[in-house]
């Protein structure tokens, strides 16, 4: 878990591994390291922020994290065998461990229910939306200085530094806009998020309704403290 105090604006930020922890701090620190907001490293008084990733997919995501199939050779098949069983094991490992990388997100804080909670799909799919609007063009007489989003657009889909109450101008938007591309670039290597949302899709698709099963039983806890009830993919 990686914790981000900012003292400004008394707001913890708390992210979880095996959630994109990593980059996604690095975002919130590069954005306030940008805006000139000093931040400390542990929790403090204030509100807290958790920034979660959906409990299914990172389930997945921990199975192809702990290498169980890295550098294999195999078919999806064989790859759906080796998570079924994973995941039979899945509980005892977590109770053996205290590797917060294995254990599910809700594991690594104690909630006291007021807390903020961000999806990291949420903020990836906000971020989409606005970038999918600007539309280049060949013409001449094509203007680079039209703005590529307005204020409001930026607010409606990717307004979560100005929700946390960081104020935000047309070049702090910018820049945000542009560094999550890169975040994201990485977000979405490997076990990150295509080989484990590509896992989970097909899981569906598929209608491996045993594996899905267990993946809801194992996650159930999380997925319903985090609000993922309903959003299963």
């Amino acid at each position: 878990m990686k914790v981000i105090h900012i003292p400004e604006l008394r707001k913890n930020l708390i992210f979880f591994e095996k959630s994109g922890s990593s980059l996604m701090a690095g975002f919130f620190k590069s954005i306030l390291d940008w805006k000139g907001m000093s931040i400390v490293g542990n929790r403090n008084e204030g509100e807290t922020l958790l920034f979660v990733r959906n409990p299914m997919e990172r389930l997945v995501s921990i199975f192809y994290h702990l290498g169980i199939v890295k550098g294999m050779n195999v078919s999806f098949a064989d790859k759906i065998e080796a998570l079924d069983k994973f995941l039979d094991g899945y509980k005892d490992k977590c109770a053996k461990s205290n590797n917060s990388h294995l254990q599910p997100q809700s594991w690594d804080l104690d909630l006291r229910g007021d807390e903020r909670i961000y999806k990291v799909e949420d903020i990836r799919a906000g971020w989409d939306r606005l970038v999918d609007r600007y539309r280049a063009s060949s013409n001449i007489s094509f203007s680079t200085t039209n703005p590529f989003f307005t204020a409001e657009e930026y607010i409606k889909d990717f307004g979560i530094l100005e929700d946390m109450g960081i104020p935000m101008e047309n070049n702090d938007r910018m820049y945000s806009v542009t560094l999550y591309g890169f975040i994201l670039n990485k977000l979405n290597e490997g076990h990150h998020h295509n080989e484990s949302h590509l896992m989970l899709h097909t899981l569906y698709n598929e209608g491996h309704r045993h594996i899905i099963g267990k993946l809801k039983s194992i996650t159930e806890e999380d997925m319903d403290t985090f609000g993922y009830n309903e959003q299963i993919i």
